[in-house]
């Protein structure tokens, strides 16, 4: 049985998540242990995801580099560390939720994927530092992001309609997440449609 837990999880993707391109992940972290000294909990983000600073919290309190715990996002951006200077402080559960941002050039495409996000907390020891026990947890949430998307169906055949030509009916669905856009423009062009003939006796 380990020492500590952790169990990383995230918050359901909300209208404005979707608007937005952000997560909110859940950390929930405690501890059986009955004597350590301090307490760490690692927050680790792939590429294609920052961290939003002022979006830390320890249950409803908003938490940063100058508070109890401390919350400190690395200098490249790619760790959170959240620190318990107070000892034994993993007794009682403790959650966080941590948002971050899908990066620009990553939700400014097409895109159905899974989004990652891992955490792993640490005992430590009373007097030296060193760690007594790790464990770590990491989660995952699906996004869709349609920016723009052309589809075309048949909609009108010639073997029912004698002398009509056949009409292709072309929908173009934009920004189905209702992205902030600006100087929006939308083209269509036909001529790169190709154009076939056949007999009115051809299946």
């Amino acid at each position: 049985v380990p020492y500590i837990s952790v169990v990383k999880g995230h918050s359901t993707i909300s209208a404005d998540d979707k608007r937005n391109g952000t997560i909110t992940w859940t950390i929930t972290a405690a501890s059986n242990l009955t004597d350590y000294g301090k307490s760490t909990i690692i927050d680790t983000l792939p590429s294609d995801q920052d961290y939003i600073a002022n979006e830390i919290y320890w249950g409803t309190t908003k938490i940063n580099e100058t508070t109890e715990p401390k919350a400190e996002i690395s200098a490249e951006g790619r760790t959170l560390t959240i620190s318990f200077n107070s000892f034994n402080a993993l007794r009682t559960q403790q959650t966080f939720t941590v948002k971050t941002k899908i990066k620009q050039e990553v939700y400014g495409q097409n895109i159905n994927r899974n989004f990652t996000n891992k955490a792993a907390g640490y005992l430590l020891d009373v007097t030296t530092g060193a760690v007594l026990d790790t464990n770590s947890d990491d989660d995952s949430v699906a996004i869709s992001n349609t920016v723009i998307a052309k589809a075309s169906s048949l909609y009108n055949d010639n073997t029912t309609h004698q002398g009509i030509n056949p009409r292709v009916k072309f929908s173009i669905t934009i920004n189905n997440n209702l992205m902030p856009l600006s100087d929006v423009v939308i083209s269509d062009n036909l001529n790169n449609i190709e154009k076939k003939k056949k007999k009115s006796s051809e299946s």
